[in-house]
């Protein structure tokens, strides 16, 4: 497969967006996550024993498609290809073009008991969609990103309006200004997202790690404290002396 087009690291998301596939499916949030409609969500037919189980799907003809099964441990046959199964730490599998018949088939060899790969284990994608989606992220997104240590800043297009959308983890300890402003992190499907006020074109975000700064700011009190110890006592030293 070639290499697929990304998006920036900030871009500019101008209205909320919800992926019309299964809501409990991975490649739903990747398309929540992307702001559009790329991927073919088929049904399953499952087949085969717990320990051998086959399961079949048709999709586009062309289209790439992907497996993600996170409950299943073992391996996993399809195309002519097989490879390991390690549940959650495979994550989501390419299992290559979808033949001209439209059919793919996947065979899972696993230990795990009372396990099936769910509902929706597969997901194909339209590569012209996800090129369209990531033209037009890219045309509306930062025009410059800089990123060092644990601080990254963007600027945004003039006119730019609605929500800049980080590329980085929603985790505790995210600090962000909007237009030169103090603007509180917002989470968007597990990313940090910032509103951007009226003529915003500048946004910016620092990390300090949860418990730092109180950490830090005990470390100075505790060397506050054994400095103002080797004063006194030096001091003691020159009256005895």
């Amino acid at each position: 497969m070639r290499p697929w087009r990304t998006p920036p690291r900030v871009t500019v998301r101008s209205g909320p967006y919800a992926s019309p596939n299964p809501a409990g499916s991975v490649y739903a949030h990747q398309e929540d996550v992307l702001g559009a409609t790329v991927y073919q969500v088929p049904p399953v037919t499952r087949g085969g024993s717990a320990e051998e189980q086959t399961y079949a799907a048709r999709c586009a003809p062309g289209s790439a498609a992907f497996w993600y099964s996170p409950a299943l441990y073992g391996t996993l046959a399809s195309g002519g290809t097989e490879r390991p199964l390690e549940d959650r730490m495979a994550g989501v599998l390419p299992l290559g073009e979808v033949p001209a018949s439209g059919v793919l088939d996947v065979t899972v060899r696993t230990r795990t008991q009372n396990a099936t790969a769910g509902e929706h284990p597969v997901g194909c994608l339209d590569r012209a969609a996800l090129d369209r989606a990531v033209g037009r992220l890219t045309a509306t997104g930062a025009t410059d990103v800089a990123a060092g240590g644990h601080t990254i800043g963007a600027t945004l297009p003039k006119g730019s309006a609605g929500t800049a959308v980080f590329a980085m983890t929603d985790v505790p300890g995210w600090q962000c200004t909007a237009g030169g402003k103090t603007a509180a992190p917002v989470p968007f499907h597990g990313l940090v997202s910032v509103p951007l006020p009226p003529g915003a074109d500048r946004v910016s975000c620092s990390f300090t790690p949860k418990g730092l700064a109180p950490g830090l700011a005990g470390a100075a009190l505790s060397l506050l404290a054994l400095a103002s110890a080797t004063v006194a006592s030096l001091r003691r030293r020159r009256v005895r002396t």
